[in-house]
């Protein structure tokens, strides 16, 4: 993570992983069980390997395409970022997603404040806890990482 962060340093980004939490991942994407591709799936996701635009603006673009072209998303045309395709992209299939997730997350929200199964406990601090990693996912800073169970250390105080 901090090694991370210095690359970020060296280009002039802030630091944005160094105080990250991630023993949630291996919860989330079990990896103590998942084969060798299903885990370097996670860690591309997870530390944000992948080549959106964000990663391809780090080298130069090819002769056939502008700078802005390079670096744009390659579904929707805007400023291509790991926030970009988590939070905010509109190309139908990755807004479908987008809305099935967060509807998913509403639906335990409101399980877990009306429940309707003897399975449910009525838990207000469960209830509480998630309504913040909700708010957290959906519009704080550096967010979406918590969709890939990255928490940081901001997250953490909150929940204090």
């Amino acid at each position: 993570m901090r090694d991370r962060d210095s690359y970020r340093a060296q280009r002039g980004d802030q630091p944005k992983r160094q105080y990250a939490k991630v023993g949630l991942l291996n919860d989330l994407w079990t990896l103590n069980h998942s084969s060798l591709g299903a885990k370097a799936y996670a860690h591309r996701l997870v530390y944000d390997k992948e080549w959106h635009g964000g990663n391809r603006g780090k080298t130069e673009a090819p002769t056939t395409h502008t700078q802005e072209e390079w670096t744009a998303c390659g579904l929707c045309g805007i400023k291509n970022l790991q926030h970009h395709w988590i939070r905010e992209c509109k190309h139908p299939p990755v807004a479908d997603i987008r809305r099935t997730a967060e509807s998913l997350v509403i639906d335990i929200i409101m399980e877990l404040r009306v429940p309707t199964t003897k399975r449910t406990k009525n838990d207000p601090d469960l209830l509480h806890l998630t309504k913040i990693l909700q708010e957290f996912a959906s519009a704080t800073v550096h967010g979406e990482h918590l969709w890939l169970g990255v928490i940081y250390a901001n997250m953490v105080h909150r929940f204090q």
